[in-house]
């Protein structure tokens, strides 16, 4: 799927990245600042690209939402479509696992294409039910832009749900799927962003491994 091109300035929506404006709206998720976090579109900037509707939908449909779109007053950089999330690097740190780290999944693990690809099979569910609706002359701007913030919400909330997945019951969450990563054949679960996410073998406890490491070579030069 393409990159997305500057929207005309007549366009009410904004779709693209604005500098930091989402960086600054963020005011909800992971609180530590960057590189420890990333701000994540909840709604991501792909899914609505016109190359992304244009590759997934119809002509016709396509045609349709790229107008719908045009009268929209919605900003994919707005508070309630983004929200701080963990990087890899947070569940090495001690130090970095405060403000949340265990409630969101990690925003490294399978965001594109997997969780990407969720969200445009969702847009384009919403995008067929209004192209429906239109017939029915029961759209609006104001409708699109609410149905939009509904998106936001839908998969805020399952971004939440999904890093409490993997270990007992499937209720572990990250926390407990961490600590015991290297028996849990589940244990990636809670830090992909993904509803199936790809599998991955687990990180060595660097501690145990240091400690091993400092083993092996004082036994090498013991021998000497």
């Amino acid at each position: 799927m393409g990159s997305h091109k500057k929207d005309p300035a007549n366009w009410k929506i904004k779709r693209n990245r604005n500098g930091r404006e989402h960086i600054d709206n963020c005011a909800t998720g992971y609180g530590l600042p960057y590189p420890l976090m990333q701000v994540h579109h909840i709604v991501p900037v792909e899914t609505m690209a016109d190359a992304t509707i244009e590759d997934t939908l119809t002509s016709d449909e396509a045609d349709f939402v790229k107008k719908c779109l045009m009268i929209t007053e919605w900003n994919i950089n707005a508070e309630p479509n983004v929200v701080g999330m963990p990087v890899k690097r947070v569940y090495w740190l001690a130090t970095a696992q405060t403000a949340g780290w265990e409630l969101w999944p990690c925003h490294l693990v399978d965001h594109n294409p997997y969780y990407n690809k969720e969200v445009i099979d969702d847009l384009n569910g919403l995008w067929r039910e209004l192209k429906g609706a239109a017939e029915e002359c029961d759209v609006t701007g104001e409708t699109i832009a609410d149905a939009l913030k509904a998106k936001s919400t839908k998969w805020r909330t399952t971004l939440g749900a999904r890093a409490k997945r993997g270990g007992p019951g499937d209720a572990g969450g990250i926390l407990y799927c961490w600590e015991h990563r290297e028996e849990l054949s589940d244990w990636y679960r809670p830090f992909s962003m993904t509803e199936s996410p790809q599998p991955r073998q687990a990180p060595k406890d660097w501690a145990k491994l240091s400690k091993d490491l400092e083993a092996y070579v004082k036994a090498i030069f013991e021998h000497l």
